[in-house]
């Protein structure tokens, strides 16, 4: 399960922790906000992708439930970056690969001039920007773990599945380490990489 936004090898990963699964406690919250025979949600769109299926397929029967129903669609993959962009979605689940340095993710994804804020949100704008400037470690780290804060205690992601790629390269390189797969879009270099 992940603990971060990030993959635990992205450089900024910290552990936030993770939001507790308690279907009792979200029916009674349901119910709490006036949904005592559930809620149906408006319809979402998702790409006809193989990798998507199975994940949407998981979170609608985690959100079924506790009597949630979340209609989605699958569509193709121009209609679906429409719908991303346009916010016609009720909920949007993005798999993306991460980049190796958080500050790229938190940027892109985070930011509200990010090309992938799907989310639109802002507040941790100024955060993002003083990190992308910091040249001290304890305080990038610091700033790190506070954005990632915000980020949990907001609900702006939940991330709930980690997913891993299989990566190739030539014969003649070596890694100095044995890599079978990773959750970021390049092979780590090292220093024991030759």
């Amino acid at each position: 399960p992940m603990t971060s936004i990030f993959s635990d090898n992205v450089y900024g990963h910290v552990n936030i922790g993770q939001y507790e699964y308690n279907p009792e406690k979200s029916k009674e919250l349901l119910a709490e906000a006036g949904y005592t025979n559930g809620i149906k949600l408006p319809e979402s769109f998702a790409p006809n992708i193989p990798a998507y299926t199975p994940v949407n397929t998981f979170m609608q029967e985690m959100l079924r439930q506790v009597g949630i129903d979340l209609p989605i669609q699958q569509v193709d993959t121009p209609a679906w970056s429409t719908a991303l962009y346009d916010d016609q979605s009720a909920v949007t689940l993005t798999i993306s690969l991460q980049n190796p340095h958080g500050a790229i993710n938190l940027s892109r994804s985070y930011h509200s001039d990010g090309q992938a804020n799907f989310t639109h949100y802002n507040k941790s704008d100024q955060l993002i920007e003083q990190l992308e400037q910091e040249m001290n470690e304890e305080e990038a780290k610091r700033l790190f773990s506070q954005i990632q804060q915000d980020i949990y205690d907001d609900y702006v992601n939940l991330p709930f599945v980690y997913t891993l790629q299989a990566q190739a390269w030539r014969n003649e390189v070596d890694l100095g380490y044995e890599l079978i797969d990773s959750p970021i879009y390049v092979t780590p270099i090292y220093e024991t990489t030759d």
